[in-house]
């Protein structure tokens, strides 16, 4: 053999080498001089290079109807805020004023898992203009409602629907821009979130107030879901997927009815123990460690059905266990916890202990609602560009966690400057970080982001269903043993004045006191969002460092030291 044979021989074996990388899947490869390529799992992604996106118009259309749908959502969670005094008037249900919000959490929680399983068996459109028709359903039954009951069949079939909307969002996401630009829609559609939580108090008690009356809380959804409604069946194109060409029967045993009814069992039974445990009674009392008891029950069950299920658990282990998806739902889990106590507490501390009004409370929040939807789009933007995302994950927790240790200091005392730099602080952190975990999930095959979508959304909501909670116990719990210690006053009665109206209830001595209660409450509440910062920055450092895309086309990616992009960038499903 010649010179030049061998030569010809050398470049057609480099040619498909290069061949090779650029096919679907990347094989195992145990090193490649001193350097690891291979993640710490057996995980390989698809590249998505040559995925087919829609045009500009369809895309700009997309992306509003998606945003308008995530307004709903966030709406529903929030306009009740403004309005539940005048429902609990109307239907002496002072009783039910938790479900209220609850119903609402618990459904939409328990469904995401569910939602998960039915993205990726039947066609996505389909699914989340159902999800959309199922939140209508439920706005109308909650606007009809004759009585308290029936709000909160109404509220849960909301939650119904609004579960399968998060997790659709999420997943069309992937189906409409390539991986660079995915962070910055995630962050621009989860803007929606601070806009319904500026909006949804204001416009609810606008209709509490008006002759629309609360019941238009409900109605409003019905335009807004046909809206989006409308928009997605025009501009969404229904991707090709080959676990859609299944047999009806097959699908409907991917579902896995068994593992969902068990699930929404547990989490129904967490929350409802840590919503009674907000009561001053002990724990020894069976309304309290009656559902703690069923809980860990039905959870150990859960995991033993989650185990034999296999993939067609509705929580599959094989995913949920890798390390990347794991230590995330623990991270986004833990960073709601932080986020949801604040902003649900502090409203108290402004009013309760500063004194201001309900207007001005308002105003002094905007500062963590405003600047955690910038930090979020102006993160979404820097991964985008860099393709890396876990740096976010460490510094956003970082910061939060300082946050959220200097909103503990707060006081009666403490000065604007004080009140609205540690907001801007702790704010800052958490919209670094906290679409980050659904950026980790994208880097998953595209047969499994649907799963991934929805564990990173139930973890999300479980986050914040447990802030509520365990907040709510805090608070309830340290008001009652500092106001049982105060002479000649009945801490139940004071109570009963709620959080602003004592003021005019007592004389000024007493009011002081009082007013030194909520000061203590409030302080032993913001323990919970430094615990749940110190947990989701322990979290990231669990996570993988990865990349969240990697081009493999043009022939430097068939350099084995290519010093930009490593197998460790890669992940995707396991082997068998």
């Amino acid at each position: 053999m010649d010179g030049a044979d061998a030569i010809e021989m050398k470049a057609k074996a480099k040619k498909a080498k290069a061949k090779t990388n650029d096919a679907p899947e990347i094989q195992k490869l145990e090193k490649v001089g001193d350097v690891e390529r291979l993640p710490s799992t057996e995980f390989t992604r698809p590249v998505d290079d040559e995925k087919k996106y829609p045009d500009t118009l369809h895309l700009i259309l997309a992306t509003i109807a998606l945003m308008v749908a995530v307004f709903l959502v966030a709406l529903d969670v929030n306009i009740l805020a403004t309005a539940t005094p005048k429902i609990t008037t109307e239907f002496n249900s002072l009783i039910d004023l938790t479900w209220y919000g609850g119903a609402f959490l618990v459904a939409q929680i328990a469904m995401q898992p569910t939602y998960a399983r039915l993205y990726q068996a039947f066609p996505i459109k389909h699914v989340f203009v159902t999800a959309i028709v199922i939140l209508g359903v439920g706005s109308v039954i909650g606007a009809r409602a004759s009585s308290s009951k029936m709000l909160i069949v109404g509220r849960a079939i909301q939650g119904t629907g609004s579960g399968g909307i998060i997790a659709g969002g999420l997943l069309m996401i992937s189906f409409l821009v390539p991986k660079p630009k995915r962070p910055v829609f995630l962050s621009v559609i989860a803007t929606m979130y601070a806009v319904a939580a500026l909006v949804g108090p204001v416009v609810g008690g606008f209709f509490a107030e008006s002759k629309l009356t609360w019941r238009f809380c409900f109605y409003i959804n019905l335009p807004i879901g046909f809206t989006a409604c409308s928009m997605i069946i025009y501009a969404f194109t229904e991707p090709q997927r080959p676990s859609t060409d299944r047999p009806l029967t097959e699908k409907l045993k991917t579902l896995d009815p068994l593992g969902a009814a068990i699930l929404i069992s547990w989490v129904t039974c967490l929350l409802l123990a840590l919503q009674r445990a907000s009561i001053p009674q002990p724990w020894s009392h069976a309304g309290i460690w009656g559902p703690l008891l069923a809980f860990g029950i039905l959870f150990c069950i859960f995991a033993i059905v989650q185990y034999y299920q296999k993939d067609k658990a509705i929580v599959p282990l094989r995913i949920l266990t890798q390390r990347t998806v794991g230590f995330s739902c623990l991270f986004v889990l833990s960073i709601m916890l932080a986020a949801t106590s604040i902003v649900y507490y502090l409203p108290f501390y402004f009013q309760s202990v500063k004194g201001f009004s309900a207007h001005k409370s308002g105003i002094y929040n905007l500062p963590f609602v405003v600047t955690n939807s910038l930090f979020s789009f102006a993160g979404g933007v820097a991964i985008s560009k860099t393709g890396i995302y876990v740096p976010y994950m460490w510094a956003g927790s970082a910061i939060l966690c300082i946050g959220c240790g200097l909103l503990y200091t707060l006081n009666a005392e403490s000065s604007d400057g004080s009140i609205v730099g540690f907001q801007l602080l702790a704010s800052a952190g958490y919209g670094l970080c906290v679409q980050v975990p659904f950026t980790a999930v994208q880097v998953l095959p595209e047969a499994d982001i649907p799963i991934g979508n929805g564990l990173m959304a139930f973890f999300q909501g479980l986050g914040g269903a447990l802030a509520v909670s365990a907040a709510q116990t805090i608070f309830s719990n340290t008001l009652h043993e500092q106001l049982d210690v105060v002479p000649n006053i009945n801490a139940d009665v004071i109570i009963s004045y709620g959080a602003t109206n004592f003021v005019t209830k007592v004389d000024p001595n007493t009011a002081h006191t009082v007013q030194l209660a909520y000061e203590a409450a409030t302080r032993d509440t913001f323990m919970l969002p430094i615990i749940g910062a110190g947990i989701a920055l322990l979290a990231s450092l669990g996570v993988e460092w990865r990349r969240h895309y990697v081009s493999m086309k043009g022939p430097s990616s068939t350099s084995s030291s290519e010093p930009g992009v490593t197998q460790r960038d890669v992940i995707g499903p396991s082997k068998p």
